[in-house]
């Protein structure tokens, strides 16, 4: 199972991927708002692990993401992960605003858990 840093690491190298396109037309704006919720859900894994709750599967870490810490981030993480369906699953039209909305909840995420792995 990937320790902490490890999903820190995959959470930066997915926002680093993400910002690395042009957002010039729907697909590019539709997986970079994808890889911002794995972003997302990378940090949301990396405080689980370093609480010693391993996470197997999306149920498990939906479970460990019910703990009061998780309550501050709850609604950006929610909505990451419901953009993302929506960019993979309706091929919905998401825009350049809606990838701003996207970052904006992810750097809030970020700045919560963030300190709270680095510090252990």
């Amino acid at each position: 199972m990937p320790q902490p840093i490890e999903h820190i690491d995959w959470a930066d190298r997915n926002e680093e991927f993400a910002k690395s396109f042009y957002l010039d037309d729907q697909l590019e704006i539709n997986w970079a708002i994808t890889l911002l919720f794995y972003s997302a859900l990378h940090y949301a894994d990396a405080y689980i692990v370093a609480r010693g709750r391993p996470r197997y599967d999306h149920a498990s870490r939906e479970r460990s993401m019910h703990d009061v810490f998780f309550d501050p981030i709850r609604t950006d993480y929610k909505r990451l992960k419901d953009l993302s369906r929506e960019a993979r699953y309706n091929i919905a039209p998401l825009t350049k605003q809606d990838f701003a909305i996207a970052d904006a909840a992810l750097q809030r995420i970020k700045a919560h858990i963030l300190p709270r792995v680095k510090s252990r």
